[in-house]
């Protein structure tokens, strides 16, 4: 019987992984290759593939093999969109519930944040900025809302770590900057504020994607004119 932390472990790995952007979007994923490279036993590995397919990171085409999700222009959309529904309402939520703690949390990532950044781990800052963000929806102590997103988060840092926004000097300060204002304001309880930048920094994140995109074969003329309809 195999050892079910194989199967965890293997899991683990793999999304790490696909998250980190060492296997990229779009890129065929081998089990053999995987299981030697991991050290880990061929069931495990395509058993934590399977489980990776359920959360729609990794897709098996008939003939074709297993390929890590690859990014179209509706899916962009689709993540972009999701993602400030959830956080902005995430937010509000949270700070009704529990403003003290949802500071205190944050302020502990931000501190968190600024040694990444004077050690230039731009990789540990982009964990942390995931962090940040799932904070919001956390402090909604709802379960099933909690469980939607954690199924969507692993796209998004898929998708910032793929094309390295933050893994420079120059982005991941001025990523930094907007966050210590979001909490700025939620601190000095103005959240409709609060949820403004927000909103705005997700906006600006997903429009620097479009400059770093063009290996992505995404519809961009189509995407812009749906965002230009589409404000919070």
């Amino acid at each position: 019987m195999m050892d079910l932390n194989q199967k965890e472990n293997a899991y683990k790995k793999i999304k790490e992984m696909i998250v980190d952007g060492d296997l990229q979007m779009g890129k065929n994923v081998s089990d053999r290759l995987l299981s030697k490279k991991l050290k880990l036993g061929l069931t495990p590995v395509r058993d934590a593939l399977n489980l990776l397919k359920s959360e729609d990171l990794v897709i098996s085409f008939p003939k074709k093999g297993t390929f890590v999700f690859e990014l179209s222009s509706k899916l962009f959309f689709d993540i972009f969109e999701s993602r400030r529904i959830f956080e902005t309402y995430g937010l509000k939520t949270s700070n009704n519930l529990n403003h003290n703690l949802l500071v205190i949390r944050e302020e502990e990532i931000l501190d968190k944040m600024s040694v990444s950044i004077n050690e230039k781990d731009y990789l540990s800052y982009a964990r942390l900025d995931s962090e940040f963000h799932e904070c919001f929806i956390l402090g909604t102590e709802n379960d099933v809302f909690t469980k939607l997103y954690r199924n969507l988060e692993p796209k998004i840092a898929t998708i910032r770590n793929t094309i390295n926004l933050n893994l420079s000097e120059f982005n991941t300060k001025e990523s930094f900057k907007m966050h210590k204002k979001i909490i700025k304001y939620i601190k000095n309880e103005n959240i409709d504020k609060s949820i403004e930048l927000l909103d705005d920094h997700i906006f600006v994140w997903y429009n620097k994607v479009f400059k770093l995109t063009s290996n992505m074969k995404l519809d961009l003329n189509t995407f812009k004119n749906r965002i230009s309809t589409y404000r919070l």
